[in-house]
């Protein structure tokens, strides 16, 4: 008995995570419909005729597409961290001159000697 009333105290917790994962199942479900129809409707808007979603045209279309994403959202990567990388740099160089302008010469002899090492760095 404690084993059931243990059990029926979870229920509607269970009942919960069952709506919830059986909404995000449709949810998908729902987007991947829309992602078809959006494709077909290019396809057609592409090609002047309907396409049928199995033929080797409308899959090479897709893999196309799917390649052409791909290389923009490598590309949006890219300068989101050349971005990054000339912000970083952009903010260490205001600090630099904010502590030259402060007097500190320890900071700037670093610098100096950096720039003029005959080491180079490959």
């Amino acid at each position: 008995e404690e084993f059931i009333a243990a059990k029926m105290a979870k229920m509607p917790q269970m009942i919960a995570d069952w709506l919830r994962e059986k909404e995000k199942r449709k949810a998908k479900e729902q987007e991947e419909k829309e992602r078809r129809q959006r494709l077909l409707a290019e396809a057609r808007e592409r090609l002047g005729y309907n396409v049928d979603h199995r033929s080797t045209e409308f899959q090479e279309m897709v893999q196309e597409m799917e390649k052409a994403r791909r290389q923009e959202l490598k590309l949006q990567k890219k300068q989101r961290r050349e971005q990054a990388v000339a912000k970083k740099a952009e903010e260490m160089a205001a600090a630099a001159a904010a502590a030259a302008a402060a007097g500190s010469q320890p900071a700037k002899e670093g610098e100096a000697e950096e720039a003029t090492s005959p080491v180079q760095v490959t």
